[in-house]
């Protein structure tokens, strides 16, 4: 999403989110939660999101920990997350 409001988190109605943006996901291979281009290894082919900025990874996924990375968008500034999701 384009964070309007600059304050790191989706606020419904003012932030705006991005469509086709591509999504990959990783999996934590060494387990140390962050990630490592080249180490850790990617999981089934990149996302597109829709109109709304959704995306979904349809793989099954093990238990683990894995990350999102978005393709930089033009024209925006994009910023590393702060979050790490864990499937269990």
């Amino acid at each position: 999403y384009t964070d309007i409001t600059d304050n790191g988190a989706y606020n419904v109605g003012i932030d705006l989110p991005i469509q086709n943006a591509s999504v990959e996901l990783f999996r934590d291979v060494n387990t140390n939660g962050t990630f490592d281009s080249g180490t850790d290894t990617q999981v089934g082919s990149a996302v597109t999101s829709d109109v709304n900025g959704n995306y979904q990874f349809n793989q099954n996924l093990t238990a683990g920990t894995y990350f999102v990375r978005q393709a930089a968008v033009s024209g925006l500034l994009q910023r590393p997350a702060q979050t790490l999701q864990t499937v269990v």
